[in-house]
């Protein structure tokens, strides 16, 4: 016979391991590392993920990979190789601020990246170029 106390423990524990599941309890997040977020629209962005809800996602920092195809010399065999660039989400023309909130459903997985990933360096690298200084408009 189960003493009450061994029974409101089981139910406790179970109500935890539920909560967890369903994304009630905030998991912890490494937030000096970057993660890649793929999302079911087959969109991969890049960044800190600093916490997330019931709902949603945040990424801060946040990068995406551009892929654009020179034109191809139609007389000519040899393929071109597509050009392959890193963007800073906050450059895009909108001017959008460092953070993207995704919400957790479009998510198919995120994933750790290691420091040495191509990724993680060309972010250090763009980080460790110096900026123009922006030019203000004329008055």
């Amino acid at each position: 016979m189960f003493k009450p106390w061994k029974q409101a423990l089981g139910v406790v524990a179970a109500v935890v391991v539920a909560c967890f599941l369903s994304g009630c309890v905030e998991r912890r997040f490494d937030a000096s590392s970057y993660y890649s977020v793929a999302l079911t629209n087959n969109n991969l962005f890049f960044g800190h993920i600093i916490r997330e809800d019931g709902q949603y996602l945040y990424l801060q920092d946040v990068h995406y990979i551009q892929v654009t195809r020179p034109e191809q010399d139609p007389n000519k065999k040899e393929v071109v190789p597509p050009n392959i660039k890193l963007v800073a989400q906050v450059t895009d023309f909108q001017g959008p601020r460092d953070e993207m909130n995704l919400n957790k459903k479009q998510v198919l997985y995120y994933q750790k990246l290691r420091d040495d990933s191509p990724v993680v360096k060309a972010i250090a690298k763009e980080k460790a170029t110096p900026k123009a200084p922006e030019s203000k408009p004329a008055q």
